[in-house]
C-alpha cells in the first residue's frame, strides 16, 4: 500500500496551525487532547488496514513477481557478512 493510497483511504488526522489554532490555553490543550486520541485511531485504523493487506492475494503475488523473499527485503550484507537493515 503507497503512502499516499494511505493517506487517502485513512484520512490522517490534522492539528491546527497558525491563525486557526484555538485563541486560549485551555481550549489548546484541549484540541491536542483531541489530536492524539484521532492520531491513535488513525495509527490503529492503519495498522489493521496493513496487515489485512499483507494477507492479501494481491500482495503475495506482487512479493512472490518481486522475487524478493520477504524475510529479506531490505536487508544488505555488511562488509563482516551480517545483515543490516538499510539507513
Amino acid at each position: 500500500m503507497e503512502a499516499g493510497t494511505a493517506a487517502i483511504r485513512y484520512r490522517i488526522p490534522t492539528m491546527y496551525m497558525g491563525a486557526d489554532a484555538p485563541p486560549d490555553a485551555a481550549e489548546h490543550i484541549r484540541a491536542l487532547g483531541e489530536f492524539a486520541r484521532e492520531l491513535v485511531l488513525w495509527l490503529q485504523a492503519f495498522a489493521s488496514g496493513l496487515a489485512e493487506y499483507w494477507l492479501s492475494d494481491e500482495y503475495k503475488k506482487a512479493r512472490q513477481d518481486s522475487g524478493t523473499s520477504i524475510e529479506t527485503h531490505g536487508l544488505r550484507t555488511r562488509s563482516d557478512g551480517q545483515r543490516d537493515v538499510p539507513v
